[in-house]
């Protein structure tokens, strides 16, 4: 449940625009088992380059 939590809140951070900050929730989201957060991560690694 925590999980996706975090991954909700990064995605509305990448919604509203605040890649640096959503990485971190993302990848706490991953870190507790919602491994789909990774490719999100991927994705908004590349926006930030």
């Amino acid at each position: 449940r925590m999980a996706e939590a975090y991954y909700n809140r990064g995605v509305v951070a990448l919604l509203d625009g605040r890649t640096e900050q959503a990485i971190p929730d993302l990848s706490r989201a991953g870190e507790l088992g919602f491994y789909r957060a990774y490719n999100l991560i991927k994705q908004a690694k590349k926006t930030l380059k």
